[in-house]
């Protein structure tokens, strides 16, 4: 089942990929999503690429301070850079309830998967949720 769901999210990130190719010529065609299954070891150089125009602060995202920590917190939980705490808050109780760990009790391979995801999801919320705090003081 989760290699169905992982076929899934890899064809619709290739499509958006193309999606966002054919709108913005000049931004890069290949993807460069951190939680991508198939690249998750390599690196790449910003240097020569353009951010995604996803990465650019969303219009309600009130000054929140744009960091590369922050974004990839965002990355993960598939929003645009800056939404609201709220909105990010949402979407985290989502995944969390689709990838929690003790889903795939009877199956330790995927329940390792499940921790790892579930870690890196609680780490990208807390993190925007005290950048959210900081930026509100």
């Amino acid at each position: 089942m989760a290699g169905i769901l992982q076929r899934l999210v890899q064809l619709g990130r290739v499509h958006l990929n193309d999606f966002l190719a054919q709108r913005w010529p000049g931004a890069s065609s290949r993807p460069t999503w951190d939680t991508d299954f198939s690249t998750q070891g390599q690196t790449r150089s910003d240097a020569f690429d353009p951010p995604p125009p996803f990465e650019e602060p969303a219009p309600d995202s009130h000054g929140l301070p744009y960091s590369e920590e922050l974004a990839r917190g965002y990355r993960l939980l598939d929003l645009p850079f800056g939404v609201p705490i709220e909105q990010v808050a949402r979407r985290w109780k989502a995944y969390l309830k689709k990838s929690h760990p003790d889903l795939h009790a009877k199956d330790p391979a995927k329940q390792t998967e499940a921790t790892v995801l579930t870690q890196q999801l609680n780490d990208a919320y807390k993190k925007i949720r005290v950048a959210w705090k900081q930026h509100r003081r």
